[in-house]
């Protein structure tokens, strides 16, 4: 199984040696690296170029240059599809070739640009996939690493691998895509129902636990950063950012159906889940709009597709007359 990592760089210069480091030094090293700049300003693509050329890694790592800033979102994208096309040009090969059944067995791994890996992410990630031929999409665990470098932990370290059911919840990704790694084939299956309305991660969330291989992974295999200038970081809760999320939401469900409608993957059961979330959607959509009790009332019978209690109470205080609320809540997330 070939094994390959994908980073996506932007104006990462603080913490992309560290980060770039912890990857060269894995006890497993991978057999290639991808690397994705999206037009830095603060010269890491050229610091890139020369961390390549200082350890002598041309053959194995490689940067690719965007060419105009598109954001962290369409950065992993662009990523993705590259490595996608790579593994379906090479399938076709061996099927030309005789070898009709054979797989090119390309397992992507997903880095952030400033967190930090432990030393044997790569050798876990493959053993675990190694075991279990039905896993696609692996989701390993973290511990936390601030801006000065302390450490929190966060994963309980169990070992414990679950696959992971389809249930109402399906739309919330419930891990950062930086502890994800998957089979190239199941980019490759799915491809044509993916969005550039969502990210990377929750689309390859949801589909793989439709297809019944999403499985965690309880154990830290990096060091996640959390500071100011983190991608998906966000300060505070607002009612504007509520709705933003329910608009991705309904992007996610919409996209489900459509790949289910085509595929049939979903039982009868799961099918009724699906059909449920549009439910959601739209007691979500109505409470935002009406801000009245009745509107709670409906929202609260669709409690098992909200990501958590804390976000429907949320998404009460955010109806409330401005009178009504209570203070002291700024910087908080719902």
């Amino acid at each position: 199984m070939e094994t390959v990592v994908a980073i996506a760089v932007c104006n990462g210069m603080k913490y992309l040696n560290e980060q770039l480091e912890s990857i060269r030094m894995q006890s497993v090293a991978p057999d290639r690296v991808f690397i994705r700049d999206d037009c830095s300003k603060d010269g890491s693509a050229e610091f890139i170029e020369n961390y390549i050329d200082r350890n002598k890694l041309a053959e194995k790592w490689f940067l690719l240059r965007g060419e105009k800033n598109i954001g962290w979102q369409a950065n992993f994208g662009e990523l993705l599809k590259k490595l996608t096309d790579e593994y379906e040009s090479e399938k076709i090969k061996l099927r030309h070739s005789g070898m009709i059944m054979d797989d090119p067995e390309m397992l992507i791994v997903l880095s952030d640009q400033d967190d930090v890996w432990r030393e044997d992410r790569m050798k876990r990630t493959v053993e675990v996939f190694s075991r279990n031929e039905n896993i696609e999409l692996l989701v390993g665990s973290f511990d936390f690493l601030d801006e000065e470098g302390k450490k929190r932990r966060y994963s309980k370290d169990s070992g414990i691998i679950s696959r992971q059911v389809f249930d109402g919840r399906f739309f919330h990704t419930r891990m950062p895509g930086c502890v994800y790694a998957f089979k190239a084939g199941l980019l490759a299956e799915t491809k044509n129902y993916w969005t550039n309305e969502l990210p990377h991660d929750a689309q390859l969330w949801t589909f793989a636990m439709m297809r019944h291989s999403l499985f965690t992974y309880d154990r830290p295999l990096i060091d996640y950063r959390r500071h100011g200038n983190t991608a998906t970081g966000r300060d505070c809760t607002t009612e504007k950012t509520k709705i933003i999320d329910l608009r991705r939401e309904k992007e996610q469900i919409r996209a489900a159906k459509e790949y289910n409608r085509d595929s049939g993957v979903l039982s009868r059961s799961e099918r009724e889940i699906l059909e449920r979330a549009d439910g959601y959607c739209l007691a979500r959509e109505n409470l935002f709009k009406r801000k009245n009790f009745p509107a709670m009332v409906r929202a609260m019978q669709y409690l098992d597709n909200y990501s958590s209690l804390r976000t429907f109470m949320g998404d009460i205080y955010f109806c409330m007359p401005k009178s009504m609320r209570f203070t002291g809540i700024k910087g908080k997330q719902f």
